[in-house]
Protein backbone atom coordinates (compact mmCIF):
# COMPACT_ATOMS: atom_id res chain seq x y z
CA UNK A 1 0.00 0.00 0.00
CA UNK A 2 2.66 2.47 1.04
CA UNK A 3 4.42 2.39 -2.79
CA UNK A 4 1.09 2.42 -4.26
CA UNK A 5 0.01 5.69 -2.40
CA UNK A 6 3.67 7.02 -2.61
CA UNK A 7 3.36 6.13 -6.72
CA UNK A 8 -0.13 8.23 -7.33
CA UNK A 9 0.73 10.94 -4.91
CA UNK A 10 2.73 13.22 -7.79
CA UNK A 11 -0.09 13.35 -10.27
CA UNK A 12 -2.75 14.04 -7.16
CA UNK A 13 -0.14 16.84 -6.50
CA UNK A 14 -0.31 18.21 -9.80
CA UNK A 15 -3.72 18.25 -10.35
CA UNK A 16 -4.18 19.75 -7.63
CA UNK A 17 -1.44 22.37 -8.02
CA UNK A 18 -2.48 22.75 -11.09
CA UNK A 19 -6.18 23.70 -10.91
CA UNK A 20 -5.36 26.82 -8.17
CA UNK A 21 -5.54 30.17 -9.54
CA UNK A 22 -2.74 32.00 -7.19
CA UNK A 23 0.49 29.53 -6.52
CA UNK A 24 2.72 32.35 -5.39
CA UNK A 25 1.19 34.32 -2.89
CA UNK A 26 2.33 33.33 0.91
CA UNK A 27 -0.67 31.85 3.45
CA UNK A 28 0.79 34.73 5.83
CA UNK A 29 3.12 36.44 6.48
CA UNK A 30 6.05 34.75 7.08
CA UNK A 31 4.31 31.52 5.55
CA UNK A 32 5.02 29.20 2.68
CA UNK A 33 3.12 29.86 -0.72
CA UNK A 34 1.27 26.93 -2.58
CA UNK A 35 4.70 27.29 -4.89
CA UNK A 36 6.82 26.80 -1.37
CA UNK A 37 5.45 23.70 -0.34
CA UNK A 38 5.87 21.80 -3.98
CA UNK A 39 9.72 22.77 -3.03
CA UNK A 40 9.44 21.70 0.10
CA UNK A 41 8.37 18.17 -0.91
CA UNK A 42 11.00 18.15 -3.79
CA UNK A 43 13.36 18.83 -1.30
CA UNK A 44 12.47 16.77 1.36
CA UNK A 45 12.21 13.82 -1.75
CA UNK A 46 16.04 14.45 -2.47
CA UNK A 47 16.99 14.75 1.22
CA UNK A 48 15.00 11.31 2.12
CA UNK A 49 17.17 9.80 -0.96
CA UNK A 50 20.39 10.62 0.54
CA UNK A 51 18.78 9.24 3.62
CA UNK A 52 18.25 5.94 2.34
CA UNK A 53 20.73 5.62 0.68
CA UNK A 54 23.23 6.39 3.38
CA UNK A 55 20.99 3.94 5.94
CA UNK A 56 21.73 1.22 2.66
CA UNK A 57 25.76 2.06 2.22
CA UNK A 58 26.56 2.39 6.03
CA UNK A 59 27.22 -0.48 8.55
CA UNK A 60 25.00 -0.44 11.48
CA UNK A 61 23.20 2.84 12.80
CA UNK A 62 24.25 5.64 10.40
CA UNK A 63 23.33 9.41 11.85
CA UNK A 64 21.17 10.99 9.61
CA UNK A 65 21.02 14.63 8.46
CA UNK A 66 18.30 17.17 9.89
CA UNK A 67 16.57 19.65 6.37
CA UNK A 68 17.10 23.02 7.34
CA UNK A 69 13.73 23.60 5.30
CA UNK A 70 12.85 27.47 5.36
CA UNK A 71 16.29 27.98 4.91
CA UNK A 72 16.11 25.94 1.41
CA UNK A 73 13.44 27.92 0.49
CA UNK A 74 14.56 31.02 0.96
CA UNK A 75 18.14 30.59 -0.43
CA UNK A 76 17.93 27.90 -3.11
CA UNK A 77 14.62 28.12 -4.92
CA UNK A 78 15.12 31.50 -5.83
CA UNK A 79 10.93 30.76 -6.90
CA UNK A 80 11.23 28.59 -9.90
CA UNK A 81 7.91 28.01 -12.05
CA UNK A 82 5.64 25.64 -9.68
CA UNK A 83 5.64 23.52 -12.88
CA UNK A 84 9.32 22.53 -12.75
CA UNK A 85 9.29 22.45 -9.19
CA UNK A 86 6.26 19.14 -9.94
CA UNK A 87 8.72 17.92 -12.59
CA UNK A 88 11.27 17.54 -10.23
CA UNK A 89 9.75 16.06 -7.40
CA UNK A 90 7.98 13.68 -9.45
CA UNK A 91 11.10 12.90 -11.24
CA UNK A 92 13.06 12.18 -7.53
CA UNK A 93 10.01 10.11 -6.32
CA UNK A 94 10.08 7.52 -9.23
CA UNK A 95 13.62 7.48 -8.58
CA UNK A 96 13.05 6.51 -4.44
CA UNK A 97 10.29 4.21 -5.76
CA UNK A 98 12.76 2.15 -8.17
CA UNK A 99 14.90 1.90 -5.69
CA UNK A 100 12.58 0.72 -3.17
CA UNK A 101 11.09 -1.87 -5.24
CA UNK A 102 14.69 -3.87 -5.95
CA UNK A 103 15.16 -3.80 -1.72
CA UNK A 104 14.63 -7.68 0.30
CA UNK A 105 13.62 -7.28 3.92
CA UNK A 106 16.62 -7.15 5.22
CA UNK A 107 17.46 -3.91 3.19
CA UNK A 108 14.29 -2.76 3.98
CA UNK A 109 14.87 -2.98 8.20
CA UNK A 110 18.09 -1.37 8.06
CA UNK A 111 18.11 1.76 9.92
CA UNK A 112 20.39 5.29 10.39
CA UNK A 113 19.81 7.99 13.37
CA UNK A 114 17.76 10.91 12.64
CA UNK A 115 18.23 13.75 15.73
CA UNK A 116 14.79 14.41 16.08
CA UNK A 117 13.05 11.23 15.49
CA UNK A 118 15.31 8.74 16.45
CA UNK A 119 15.68 5.69 14.91
CA UNK A 120 14.44 5.16 11.74
CA UNK A 121 14.58 2.25 9.32
CA UNK A 122 14.01 2.17 5.42
CA UNK A 123 10.62 0.98 5.27
CA UNK A 124 9.80 3.60 8.04
CA UNK A 125 11.46 6.52 5.71
CA UNK A 126 8.62 5.58 3.12
CA UNK A 127 5.98 5.40 5.65
CA UNK A 128 6.92 9.07 7.01
CA UNK A 129 7.19 10.00 3.07
CA UNK A 130 3.23 9.25 2.86
CA UNK A 131 2.33 11.18 5.99
CA UNK A 132 4.23 14.10 5.17
CA UNK A 133 2.57 14.03 1.85
CA UNK A 134 -0.79 13.61 3.18
CA UNK A 135 0.44 16.76 6.21
CA UNK A 136 1.42 18.80 3.13
CA UNK A 137 -1.22 17.99 0.40
CA UNK A 138 -3.56 19.61 3.27
CA UNK A 139 -1.18 22.39 3.49
CA UNK A 140 -1.71 23.53 0.09
CA UNK A 141 -5.87 23.03 0.39
CA UNK A 142 -5.83 25.69 3.17
CA UNK A 143 -3.22 27.56 1.60
CA UNK A 144 -5.54 27.76 -1.71
CA UNK A 145 -8.15 28.79 0.89
CA UNK A 146 -6.62 31.63 2.38
CA UNK A 147 -5.29 33.07 -0.66
CA UNK A 148 -8.83 32.97 -2.54
CA UNK A 149 -7.48 30.30 -4.75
Amino acid sequence: MTQQTLRAFPERLANTVRGLRDVTTPEAEGKWSVTDVVAHLADLELVYAVRIRDILAGSGERALQPLAQDAWIERVHRREPVEELLDQFAFLRRMNLALAERLDAAERARSGTHPQYGTLSVAGAFERLVRHDEKHHAQIERISKAVGG
